[in-house]
Formats: C-alpha cells, structure tokens, sequence
C-alpha cells in the first residue's frame, strides 16, 4: 500500500486533498482514512514537537470571505487531530486564504491546485 502521508524535510506532506463540503469548514467523510493517516504519522514521530496546519484558498470570491474559510477548514483539521489523540499543544491553525498560491489562479487546474491544506513542521527535536 503506496503511502499517502509523509515526513519531507519540514512539513508533512500529504499526497492526496482533505475534502471539505463547498465553501465550508465542515470536513467530508471521505477524508476520516487521510486524516486518520496524518495522525498515525504524528503519533509515530513524537520528535515532531510543533505543527502549523495552514489552510489555502484560490482567490475566486472576496478575499475576507477566503482569509475566514481558509481559517475555520484550517481549525477543523486542529480539532479532528486532537480529538484523535494529538495533544493540542502539538498543533496550531492559520488561514492563509488565497495570498499564497502555489501556481496562478488562471484555470480550473490551477485553482483547486491552491485550495488545499499544509501542514508545516515548526518545531523538531
């Protein structure tokens, strides 16, 4: 079985997307096995003191409307990680909303390429 979640230099690398119901915050079922995963790989590397989930939007739609999204998906990720064992102090939320894109916002491609969630390693023993 390919692995879909990964330690690479600074973050945890997640090869599949978090999904989330359309412009909500609410985390769809599909997504329990990858978030699941994610957790395992925390439990497993209890040298990972810190992480920051960071969430990202495109930028369609206003850009307040993106920054609070990007925010509250961010956040349902932190609560679904700790209340699956993952001490809270472990983990921190910030949305970035659509001010750090990964490629630009000029097709549908691109555009889901930058809706997605990171999670970036802030602290390693």
């Amino acid at each position: 079985r390919r692995k879909n979640v990964r330690v690479v230099g600074k973050q945890i690398r997640v090869m599949k997307k978090i999904h989330f119901e359309l412009n909500s915050a609410t985390i769809k079922g599909d997504s329990n096995t990858l978030l699941a995963e994610i957790a395992d790989v925390l439990h497993r590397n209890k040298n990972i003191k810190r992480i920051e989930i960071q969430g990202h939007t495109d930028n369609t739609g206003p850009r307040a409307v993106n920054k609070k999204l990007s925010q509250g998906r961010a956040e349902a990720v932190q609560s679904w990680l700790a209340s699956h064992g993952i001490a809270s102090n472990r983990l921190s939320a910030k949305g970035y909303g659509s001010s750090r894109p990964l490629a630009p916002n000029v097709t549908p491609a691109n555009r889901a390429r930058n809706r997605r969630v990171q999670l970036i390693i802030l602290q390693k023993n």
